[in-house]
């Protein structure tokens, strides 16, 4: 079903069930013409395994439901996206079929345009017709939009903690779940499926490489990385256990698979899981369990570790006074006008083992 982004005069007239646990909906739909289609609409019961151990999701990183609020570079409503999370670097952007990352040079001139690089993630071979990506673990929280292209607004607009595509390939549905470390990827692999018939394309990178296991992504605008591949497998009871089949990423041009050693329990879930490992810095006799201004938006925009075990975060932030660092306060302004907040200044920082 194709989801109406601009509905008018839309009525449903009957609902029935079927013996297969899916539920059908004869009505009508308004046509922002002032026509009227007449549809038969059924939903189809999906069950999906979710992993366990998640917490509670971040709202700073939570999906949006796309209601017509979300633009391309041209002003035109984006009707192919489901859902959006733009509090994760890089913003990530999914449709039924596929998941868009876009990497952007943000200036503070309205006069000249930002400068973005997109690269699309594709499942080869998968079951294209029928993937369909919804939310789940919705927040309390929520949005309303009122814009120039749509000036009946958007109220109440969805944020969810998880959004799920099904139907990849036989067995294997997607899930990404908001995670204050970023977003988790799992691959949940129902007896029966087979890991083996995953298979991402890439489009539009620059290139791809491997380090330190992460797969890394290279755009115009710098490289991001997808987190190195675990796997572990589901229970009857729901619970998390060990596995012996290890996964690695395989790269073959822009195509991605996984690799792996060790075999796993076919009569189990088997999931692949990609997750960005937690950061523990610790200061002395002191755990640092935050870092950061009093400003409204402070960005983490790279991180990485070079031999020493040392950390480097590199970032942004709208204040201009930072943290103290030895009893001194860091001035991070950027210009002589401390008067003017629209700047953002550049922070770089190193923790030391």
């Amino acid at each position: 079903m194709k989801k109406r982004l601009h509905s008018k005069d839309d009525e449903a007239t009957s609902i029935a069930l079927d013996g297969e646990g899916g539920l059908s909906i004869l009505g009508k739909n308004g046509l922002s013409n002032g026509s009227t289609e007449y549809m038969l609409v059924r939903y189809a019961k999906k069950q999906l395994t979710i992993p366990p151990g998640d917490g509670a999701a971040s709202p700073a990183l939570a999906f949006t439901e796309q209601r017509g609020q979300l633009t391309d570079t041209s002003g035109t409503s984006v009707e192919g996206v489901r859902f959006y999370s733009t509090g994760s670097y890089p913003p990530l952007y999914v449709q039924n079929d596929t998941l868009s990352f876009v990497t952007a040079s943000v200036d503070t001139s309205s006069a000249t345009p930002d400068t973005l690089h997109r690269v699309d993630i594709t499942f080869f071979d998968s079951k294209k017709a029928l993937m369909s990506a919804a939310g789940l673990d919705q927040l309390d929280n929520y949005r309303n939009y009122y814009l120039g292209h749509i000036p009946e607004g958007r109220a109440r607009v969805g944020q969810y903690g998880r959004v799920a595509v099904t139907d990849l390939y036989d067995g294997i549905n997607l899930q990404m779940f908001a995670d204050e470390s970023g977003i988790v990827y799992y691959f949940v692999i129902q007896p029966g499926g087979d890991p083996d018939d995953l298979k991402l394309d890439f489009h539009g990178q620059d290139s791809l490489y491997l380090k330190a296991r992460n797969l890394f992504v290279g755009t115009s605008l710098g490289d991001f990385n997808l987190p190195a591949p675990k796997a572990f497998q589901i229970d009857s009871l729901g619970q998390e256990v060990s596995t012996a089949w290890k996964p690695e990423y395989s790269i073959a041009g822009s195509r991605v698979s996984f690799s792996s050693t060790g075999s796993y329990d076919s009569t189990k879930v088997l999931v692949v899981e990609l997750r960005r490992d937690p950061v523990i810095v610790n200061s002395g006799d002191n755990w640092i369990t935050y870092f950061g201004s009093n400003s409204s938006r402070d960005l983490v925009r790279a991180i990485d570790v070079d031999g020493g075990d040392n950390i480097f975060v590199a970032g942004e932030t709208e204040n201009f006074v930072f943290p103290e660092v030895d009893g001194e306060l860091i001035d991070v302004s950027n210009n002589s006008n401390d008067s003017d907040l629209s700047s953002n200044s550049v922070i770089v920082a190193k923790f030391n083992s």
